[in-house]
């Protein structure tokens, strides 16, 4: 069955592909090389491209919708789709499928897969995937599977020294202070059964195909003080916040980002400073320009600014 979302792994000339984002140019496919059988692993946008290159020089192109050069699939040449929605079905994996039932349990919502590592070890091998436990709850029930899950938490937060050893995993980026105990209020992530977990909350159905209509103008990277007056869709994947910014056209900037570290973090009322790409997004052709400040690589991050 096909499957064109965040998420989803695809077969492509051989190797297995991870598909990123909520829609694409038309008739292709955006995704990231992370699980190739020679071993590399890309997790940061920035060796995406160069990575990508390796395997298919006419896959890299640069995209309006995304505002940078990325790798594109045709979507008539994927050679299999791997649905995680379908892992749980005839994996055997006793530990995660275990976690996937209790939370179907809880919250009442059973659109809920398996994606990842594992997801890609039942694709490539045909076994159970082990370690991390990377889950994906899609359809438009995800904001009640989220409110059920924070009035019932499943997850063991992240506190002390898992806390530190999580910021470690993410490359030594750091969140000071208050920022750095919001993390033990998260419910989308935490240990299971002495695993690390986290759920992405994805507002489609695997087999939604949506065309990308925006355009995107990238401004350069750069530092934005502001303060959060919207934080209703900082759970939704991509976690969205609206920010008052002083000095910018129409004073209110968009904060989004396609990585879980942002996810569950800031409240209205904040005083932060953030980085990450300018951009100016424009729906379609005609639609009225936004600014975004899109937080993608490492090197991107939040702070309280006082």
């Amino acid at each position: 069955m096909a499957c064109f979302v965040e998420g989803c792994l695809v077969e492509y000339d051989g190797l297995f592909w991870m598909v990123r984002g909520l829609s694409h140019p038309q008739g292709r496919l955006l995704a990231m090389p992370r699980y190739p059988e020679l071993g590399i692993v890309v997790k940061e946008p920035t060796d995406l491209v160069s990575v990508a290159k390796r395997f298919s020089e006419d896959i890299v192109m640069y995209s309006m919708c995304y505002g940078r050069e990325v790798p594109l699939l045709r979507v008539d040449n994927v050679q299999a789709f791997v649905d995680p929605l379908e892992y749980c079905v005839s994996s055997g994996d006793e530990v995660a499928c275990g976690l996937v039932k209790i939370l179907t349990s809880i919250t009442g919502v059973d659109t809920i897969g398996v994606t990842g590592s594992r997801l890609h070890r039942w694709a490539a091998l045909g076994k159970p995937g082990r370690g991390d436990i990377d889950l994906v709850v899609y359809g438009p029930r995800v904001d009640e599977f989220y409110h059920q899950l924070r009035e019932n938490p499943l997850l063991e937060p992240y506190t002390g020294k898992a806390s530190s050893r999580l910021m470690d995993q993410r490359g030594g980026w750091s969140l000071p202070g208050v920022l750095h105990r919001r993390e033990s209020l998260k419910v989308l992530q935490g240990m299971w059964r002495g695993l690390d977990v986290y759920i992405r909350l994805v507002p489609l159905m695997p087999g939604e195909y949506t065309h990308c209509r925006d355009t995107v103008y990238y401004l350069g990277d750069r530092v934005l003080e502001g303060t959060v007056v919207d934080n209703s869709r900082g759970h939704v994947f991509p976690c969205t916040y609206e920010l008052r910014v002083h000095g910018v056209p129409g004073g209110r900037v968009i904060l989004t980002s396609p990585r879980g570290r942002f996810c569950e973090l800031l409240f209205p009322g904040d005083r932060i400073k953030a980085w990450g790409r300018l951009e100016i997004v424009r729906a379609g052709y005609v639609g009225e320009p936004r600014l975004h400040l899109t937080l993608t690589d490492k090197s991107h991050g939040v702070a309280l600014a006082g």
